[in-house]
C-alpha cells in the first residue's frame, strides 16, 4: 500500500500528481486513459521493485480475469504515452518471464496544496481576514454566501461563453522550430550536421517575417514520441522544420526535411537532397535557395487559403494510417474509408492516393481480396504518382500493388524509383532484399538487407529478411544468429520466430521447430502464422495425421476461414491449399477449380515462384508427373531456392524416381553455390539503377513500368 500522505512521484522528466490524477512533463499535461494510469501508478508505487505480471494483472484489473496479451498491450500504449522504446527502453523495463519494472529513480513527494480561500485572496495582504462564523454577523453570512453564488455563475457563464466564441489555440506562425537532426553519423561527420544547421539558420535570418526560436534552447528536445503540438505549446512556434541525415557506405549523404504548420496539421514543404561529402557547400547553398522558397509569402498565401481543406484531409490521412497498420480486416476496410475521405476533401492529394493503394493491396494479399481490389491497387498508386511525380511513397506502392499482383520484376522497377526518390528509406531497401531474394537473386538481396542494417542496426524487418537470404543460401548458422537477433530487440515480432522454426525444418530438426512453435503458442494462443509453422514441423517430419489437423486449424482461425476456396487461391494460400490436398478425398471437380484459379495468375503475367510451385503440388495430387516436373522447373528457374520444399513434400514422393526429379534439385544446388560466391565481393547498390535503366536527367519516372 502506497503512502496516503505522499501526493507526488517525480520520475526522470515526470511528474506524477496522485491527488489530481495528473502526469506532466514540463508543466505539459499527458493524457493518460485510466487503465494506463492505474497501470504507471502500481509501477511507480513498487519502484524499483520488479513487478510480475500476475501482481500487476491483480494491480490494475482487480475484479477482472485478463490475459497476458492484453496487459502487453496496455503496456505498449503506456510506452507510447510516455515516449518510450520498447528496443531501449527509458522508463519501462520488460524482463522477460517475469516481469515489469520502473527504471528511473522516483522521489515521493507530499505537497499540500493551500487552501481554497488563499487561492480567492486578491489583495496581497498577508493578513487574510478570519471567516469564523463566531466573529461575523448573520446578515454578512448570508451576504457572503449569496455573493459567493453570483461569482460561481458568474465564472460558469464567461467559461462557457468563451468555450463557444473564442478560437483554439494558435501557435504564433511567426516562430519556427528547428528540431535536432535524426542522424546514425559517426563522429568524425558530426560537423555535416553543424553545417546543414548553420546553412538553415542563414536562410532564416533572410526571411523578415520568420522569428527563428533560440536553437540553443532546442538542442536538448528531442522529438521521439513526442507530439509536434507538444513542441509547439513549448515554444509558443507554429511552424516546425524536422528532418534525417543519414550517410551511405560510400560516403554519400542523404538529407530529409519536413516543414509543418502546427496549427492546421498541414504537411506545408518537404525536400530530400542528396549530395557527397565534398560538395557540401553546394548542398548548404541549394537547402538556403529551398527554404526561402517555402517560407516566401506568396507560398504561406497559398498555403493559407487551402489550410482549411489541407487540415481535414490531413486528419483523415492520419486515422486512415493509425487503422490499416493494425493489418485486421475490419481495420483495413476503416482505413479504406478514410483514405476516401482524405481524397474527397484533397482530389489532389498524393499521399491518400498512395495509402489507398497499401490499404487495397493488404486487401488483397492478406484478407482474401479479389480482382477489384488489385486493379483499384495498380490504378491509386498511378493516381499518387500523376499527383506528386517525386513521392517515393507513391512508386513504393506501386512496388507493392505489382507485388501482390504476382508481378515481381514490375515490383522491383517501381521500388527502384522510389529508391532514387528516397535513398536511404529502410522500407523500400527491405522490400527491394526481399524480393530479390524470392526472384533467388541472393548476392542482390544480401546487399539491400546490408545496406538497410547499415542505415538501422536495430531494424527487425532488415534482419529477417537478411536471414530468410542466409538461410537460402544454406548458411544456416548466420541465418539463425539473425533470427535469434531479432527476436531478442522484438520479443513479439513472431514472422522472426516463424523462420527460425522453419530454418529448423529444412535442416531437419523437427523437434526444435515444434518447441520453438509450441512454446510461442503459449503466449500467442490460435496465432495463424504459428499454427501454420506447426502444421509445416509435422508435415516434413512425415507426420501427416498432425499436420492435416493443424493445417486445418490454421487455416480456421485465419482471416479467410469464412471466404470461398476461390478467394482463398486468389491469394495462393498455401495453408488452404494443403488443408484441401492433405484430408484426400478432393473431389475431381474441387481440384479443377483450384488449378483454373492457379492458372490464371501465370496468364495474368506472375512470375513468382510460389504460384507454379502450387500448381505443382496440384498436379501432384492428380498424379500428373509430368506436369508437375514442369511447373517444379518453372518455380525453380523463378526463384525457389528451397530444396526441402520438394525432398521432404510427400505429394512428390512419386516423383523421386525420375531423372528430370534429381536435375531440379542439381538445380537448386548450383544456383545457391554460384549466388554464395558473387555475394562474397559483390557489391550491387550502386549499380542497380543503371541496371534497370532508371537515369537521374529523369527523375521520378519509371523505365519498364506498364
Amino acid at each position: 500500500m502506497a503512502d496516503k500522505r505522499i501526493t507526488h512521484y517525480i520520475f526522470a522528466d515526470l511528474v506524477l500528481d496522485v491527488q489530481r490524477g495528473e502526469l506532466t512533463r514540463d508543466t505539459i499535461n499527458i493524457a493518460l486513459p485510466k487503465l494506463s494510469y492505474d497501470l504507471l501508478v502500481a509501477l511507480v508505487e513498487s519502484a524499483p521493485a520488479l513487478l510480475s505480471q500476475q501482481e500487476l494483472m491483480q494491480k490494475v484489473w482487480p475484479e477482472r480475469v485478463i490475459g497476458d496479451e492484453t496487459l502487453k498491450q496496455r503496456i505498449k500504449l503506456l510506452r507510447k504515452a510516455l515516449g518510450d522504446d520498447a528496443a531501449a527502453p527509458f522508463y519501462i523495463e520488460a524482463v522477460r518471464g517475469r516481469g515489469y519494472r520502473l527504471l528511473p529513480k522516483v522521489t515521493c513527494n507530499c505537497i499540500v496544496p493551500k487552501p481554497p480561500s488563499v487561492m480567492l485572496d486578491l489583495s496581497a495582504n498577508d493578513q487574510f481576514p478570519s471567516f469564523s462564523i463566531h466573529q461575523i454577523t448573520s446578515f454578512w453570512r448570508m451576504l457572503s454566501k449569496g455573493g459567493l453564488i453570483i461569482l460561481f455563475l458568474l465564472i460558469i457563464s464567461i467559461t462557457i461563453f468563451s468555450y463557444f466564441t473564442s478560437p483554439e489555440q494558435y501557435f504564433n506562425n511567426s516562430r519556427l522550430v528547428i528540431l535536432p537532426f535524426k542522424h546514425q553519423l559517426p563522429e568524425s561527420k558530426i560537423f555535416v550536421i553543424n553545417k546543414v544547421n548553420d546553412a538553415l539558420i542563414s536562410a532564416l535570418s533572410k526571411s523578415k517575417n520568420k522569428q527563428l526560436v533560440s536553437p540553443s534552447l532546442v538542442a536538448n528536445i528531442s522529438s521521439t514520441g513526442k507530439s509536434l503540438d507538444v513542441i509547439a505549446k513549448k515554444f509558443n512556434a507554429g511552424l516546425i522544420l524536422n528532418g534525417d541525415i543519414y550517410l551511405s557506405p560510400d560516403n554519400m549523404l542523404s538529407i530529409r526535411l519536413q516543414l509543418t504548420d502546427v496549427n492546421f496539421q498541414a504537411l506545408i514543404w518537404h525536400g530530400e537532397f542528396n549530395s557527397s561529402v565534398s560538395e557540401l557547400d553546394d548542398l548548404q547553398k541549394e537547402l538556403s535557395k529551398k527554404l526561402i522558397l517555402a517560407l516566401s509569402d506568396n507560398q504561406n498565401e497559398q498555403v493559407g487559403n487551402d489550410r482549411q481543406l489541407n487540415e481535414l484531409s490531413y486528419q483523415h490521412f492520419q486515422k486512415a494510417k493509425q487503422y490499416y497498420k493494425r493489418y485486421r480486416k475490419v481495420d483495413n476496410d476503416i482505413a479504406i474509408d478514410f483514405f476516401y475521405k482524405a481524397i474527397n476533401a484533397d482530389s489532389k492529394y498524393s499521399l491518400a492516393y498512395s495509402g489507398l493503394s497499401q490499404a487495397y493491396s493488404q486487401q488483397l494479399f492478406q484478407f482474401g481480396g479479389n480482382e477489384s481490389d488489385r486493379i483499384k491497387a495498380i490504378d491509386n498508386a498511378y493516381q499518387a504518382i500523376t499527383y506528386d511525380s517525386q513521392s517515393a511513397e507513391a512508386y513504393k506502392a506501386l512496388g507493392s500493388a505489382y507485388y501482390v499482383s504476382g508481378w515481381l520484376s514490375k515490383s522491383i522497377n517501381a521500388n527502384l524509383s522510389a529508391l532514387e526518390l528516397s535513398p536511404n528509406n529502410i522500407e523500400i531497401i527491405t522490400n527491394l532484399g526481399f524480393i530479390y531474394s524470392e526472384q533467388g537473386e541472393l548476392a542482390k538481396a544480401l546487399s539491400f538487407s546490408r545496406q538497410a542494417l547499415q542505415l538501422n542496426s536495430v531494424d527487425v524487418v532488415a534482419m529477417v529478411h537478411h536471414g530468410i537470404t542466409l538461410q537460402r543460401l544454406a548458411k544456416y548458422k548466420q541465418a539463425q544468429q539473425w533470427f535469434e537477433k531479432a527476436i531478442s530487440v522484438q520479443p513479439d515480432y513472431l514472422l522472426a520466430t516463424y523462420h527460425l522454426g522453419q530454418l529448423y525444418i529444412e535442416q531437419g530438426k523437427f523437434e526444435d521447430a515444434k518447441n520453438v512453435y509450441f512454446k510461442t503458442l503459449q503466449r500467442h494462443e490460435n496465432h495463424p502464422l504459428l499454427t501454420e509453422g506447426l502444421a509445416d514441423s509435422y508435415l516434413y517430419s512425415g507426420e501427416l495425421t498432425d499436420a492435416k489437423s493443424w493445417y486445418k486449424k490454421s487455416k480456421s482461425i485465419s482471416n479467410h476461414s469464412n471466404t470461398s476456396i476461390k478467394t482463398e487461391m486468389s491469394r495462393t494460400s498455401r495453408v488452404a491449399l494443403l488443408s484441401i490436398l492433405l484430408k484426400g478425398n478432393a473431389s475431381e471437380q474441387e481440384v479443377s477449380m483450384l488449378i483454373t484459379i492457379a492458372e490464371k495468375a501465370h496468364v495474368k503475367g506472375s512470375d513468382k515462384a510460389m504460384d507454379s510451385y502450387n500448381l505443382a503440388l496440384l498436379y501432384a495430387y492428380r498424379n500428373k508427373k509430368e506436369m508437375t516436373i514442369r511447373y517444379l522447373v518453372q518455380a525453380v528457374e523463378q526463384g525457389l531456392m528451397s530444396p526441402h520444399l520438394i525432398e521432404k513434400q510427400p505429394l512428390f514422393t512419386k516423383l523421386r524416381l525420375m531423372s528430370a526429379y534429381s536435375k531440379i534439385i542439381d538445380k537448386i544446388q548450383d544456383k545457391r553455390q554460384k549466388e554464395g560466391i558473387i555475394s562474397i565481393n559483390s557489391t550491387y547498390i550502386p549499380a542497380l539503377l543503371e541496371d534497370a535503366g532508371i537515369s537521374k536527367s529523369r527523375k521520378g519516372q519509371v523505365q519498364g513500368i506498364d
